[in-house]
């Protein structure tokens, strides 16, 4: 069976491009880019937050956020004032956290708290989210994270600071390439780059680079 789905669906905000992988709960979507640029990924949280004891109504889970994000808005002060308003929470079995970029060039990764968001905001003109909780690692050596995507995370913010006033699509594979998770049990299936203002998408299958 397909472990990952594309599609392009239509939304409040016009078209929106979506990856898709299968989960205990059906398939869900991870990442994507809406027809006006704003640009959208969930990924694994480890180690994982529980849920909350007590549903509340400001409350709204990480894959359904990631998915408001991409269905109606258009740029990151809009995010960021819904996000005044909910509080992102996990649920059971699926531990996630969430990057929110727009073509503006401002970007922040979402993550759950007790109380509130943690919000991580882009800095130097870059960001980078693996699986390990960014908030929480924000201020302490690397060394301490232990091994939840530390390594790739390295590799990823090294390689875009010595190359972002050049940074092109061609880099974007190449680091994708050095940053592909080797896992046997969760290899990596899918790369892409996202160009918003121009409105496109480039995929490569199965580290076919």
């Amino acid at each position: 069976h397909a472990q990952q789905k594309i599609s392009i669906t239509s939304e409040y905000q016009g078209h929106v491009f979506h990856l898709s992988t299968r989960s205990p709960f059906g398939f869900i979507k991870i990442v994507g880019m809406n027809s006006q640029g704003l640009f959208a990924s969930s990924q694994i949280m480890l180690p994982e937050e529980p849920p909350p004891v007590t549903r509340l109504p400001e409350h709204i889970s990480a894959a359904i956020f990631h998915q408001m994000v991409l269905s109606r808005f258009t740029k990151l002060d809009q995010v960021i004032s819904f996000l005044n308003q909910r509080q992102v929470i996990q649920v059971d079995g699926l531990s996630l956290h969430n990057l929110v970029a727009d073509r503006f060039g401002d970007a922040l990764v979402v993550e759950v708290g007790e109380a509130k968001n943690h919000i991580t905001s882009i800095h130097n003109g870059f960001i980078v989210m693996t699986n390990f909780p960014n908030h929480q690692y924000a201020l302490k050596p690397f060394e301490d994270i232990g091994n939840n995507g530390v390594t790739r995370y390295n590799i990823a913010h090294a390689f875009i600071q010595n190359n972002f006033q050049t940074f092109d699509i061609e880099k974007g594979f190449a680091l994708l390439r050095r940053v592909k998770n080797q896992s046997e049990i969760y290899p990596t299936r899918c790369s892409l780059i996202f160009v918003p203002h121009a409105g496109e998408v480039y995929i490569c299958l199965e580290n076919n680079f």
